[in-house]
C-alpha cells in the first residue's frame, strides 16, 4: 500500500463524516459544514486543473496502481493456494439416479431437480436435470445452443416449438433438439408437466457452424425431431414389447440411438453384457433392477441408469407389473472401437487357459 504524506487526503477520497457534493469541488473547500478541507493544495484551484507536474497527481496515480494491484494479487494468491480450482472434474462412471432420491427445488415456474453435470469417457460434458412446469408456463423464450439436447416427457402435455413450428405431445414422447435450432416448450395442459432434459457436449460441439441445423447441408444427420409416444410402432418380443424410435448420426455425435423396451414381470432383456458406447436408461413405468459390475440397484418411474463404457451390466423387471424403459445409446469420436472377433477369441482362450485345472501353478514349489 502506498504511504500517504502526513495530513494529506488523496483526491477523490472523502474524509469521515463528509457528505458528497453535487458540484465540482475546489481545493481547500469543505464538502459541508464541520468537514476538514483538503489540505496541502492551493486554495481556489479546481481539482480538474491541477498542474501536470503537481506532486498530488503522481500520488493519485500510484494510489490507483496500488489499489488495483491488491485485489489482483489476492486473487492470484488464492488460486495458488487452491489446487482444486484448476483440477478437472471427475469422469462420471456407471451410476443410478433414483427418482425418490432427487431433491425437488421450487422455482417461479414450478420445480427443478438437478441430476448430474460431469464429463464421461466419451462426452466432454453430460448434463441432466428434470423440470416441472406449472400449467400455462413456458420453459423460456425460444433459444439456441451448440450442444445437442433431448427431452423425455414424464407426465403432462407439452407444446413444443422448434424453428417456429409448434406441436403438442404427451407422456412418453421424446424430443430431440439439433445444434443451434431455436426451441422451447410450454405446459399446454391444466396440470403440472414434468420432463427430463439431457445435454450432450462432445468434442465436435464447439466446432459446429453457427447456422441452425435446419439450415445446414447435412441430410444424413438427425434433425430436430418430435417422436410422439402415441405414434411409436409396437412390436412383440419374447420378453414383452419393443418400440423403435431412432438410430442416426447427428451433427455432433457419430450415432444417437433410442428405443423403448417393455419387460414382462420377472423377465430380463438379455444376459449381462458390455459395449464401448455409453448408455442411458430412463424408467417410464414399473420397477427395474440393474446390475453393474456385480452390484444391483433398483429404480422406479423417473429413475435414470447410466452405464459407462465397457462396464458389464444387466437388467431385470423385479416388479409385479410390466416395466417400460427408454434406452439411449450415444457414440462419439471418443468412443472406443469394439474389439475384433479375433481379439475377443484370443482373450477368451487366454482366460480359459488360466482357469484350466491342468495348467501348472507357477507359484507352487516342486518337490525334489
Amino acid at each position: 500500500m502506498v504511504a500517504l504524506p502526513a495530513g494529506r487526503v488523496p483526491v477523490g477520497v472523502q474524509e469521515p463524516g463528509c457528505a458528497p457534493s453535487g458540484r465540482n469541488m475546489v481545493a481547500g473547500e469543505s464538502h459541508n459544514t464541520g468537514c476538514k478541507s483538503l489540505r496541502g493544495l492551493n486554495s481556489g484551484i479546481p481539482l480538474t486543473r491541477i498542474r501536470e507536474n503537481h506532486p498530488m497527481k503522481n500520488l493519485r496515480r500510484h494510489l490507483r496502481s496500488a489499489l488495483t494491484a491488491v485485489p489482483f494479487a489476492a486473487t492470484v494468491l488464492l488460486q495458488a493456494q487452491d489446487p482444486a480450482s484448476s483440477a478437472p472434474p471427475a469422469r462420471l462412471g456407471s451410476a443410478v439416479f433414483a427418482w425418490d432420491k432427487l431433491v425437488a427445488k421450487p422455482t417461479r415456474l414450478g420445480e427443478w431437480r438437478h441430476v448430474v453435470a460431469q464429463p464421461t469417457a466419451t462426452l466432454r460434458r453430460f448434463e441432466c436435470h428434470i423440470t416441472t412446469l406449472d400449467a400455462g408456463q413456458i420453459s423460456h423464450p425460444p433459444h439456441r445452443h451448440p450442444q445437442e439436447e433431448f427431452f423425455i416427457i414424464k407426465g403432462g402435455m407439452l407444446e413444443v416449438s422448434i424453428n417456429g413450428r409448434v406441436q403438442r405431445v404427451g407422456p412418453g414422447s421424446l424430443l430431440f433438439f439439433a445444434s443451434n435450432d431455436p426451441n422451447n416448450v410450454g405446459n399446454a395442459g391444466d396440470k403440472p408437466a414434468t420432463y427430463l432434459v439431457f445435454n450432450l457436449t462432445t468434442a465436435a460441439t464447439h466446432s459446429v457452424a453457427l447456422p441452425a441445423a435446419a439450415d445446414s447441408a447435412a441430410p444424413d444427420k438427425l434433425r430436430s425431431s418430435v417422436f410422439d409416444w402415441e405414434k411409436l410402432e409396437v412390436k412383440p418380443t419374447g420378453t414383452g414389447e419393443r418400440r423403435a424410435i431412432v438410430s442416426s448420426p447427428t451433427i455432433t455425435c457419430t450415432n444417437f440411438a433410442a428405443h423403448v423396451t417393455t419387460l414382462n414381470p420377472g423377465a430380463v432383456p438379455h444376459a449381462a453384457h458390455r459395449h464401448p458406447d455409453e448408455e442411458i436408461v430412463v424408467v417410464k413405468e414399473g420397477l427395474i433392477e440393474a446390475t453393474v459390475n456385480g452390484v444391483a440397484q433398483r429404480g422406479g418411474p423417473g429413475s435414470i441408469f447410466f452405464f459407462a463404457t465397457n462396464d458389464e451390466h444387466g437388467m431385470k423387471n423385479v416388479g409385479a407389473t410390466n416395466a417400460i424403459y427408454f434406452v439411449i445409446r450415444v457414440v462419439t469420436d471418443a468412443t472406443p472401437k469394439p474389439a475384433r472377433p479375433a481379439q475377443v477369441g484370443a482373450a477368451v482362450a487366454m482366460k480359459d487357459a488360466e482357469s484350466d485345472p491342468r495348467r501348472p501353478d507357477p507359484t507352487r514349489r516342486t518337490e525334489k
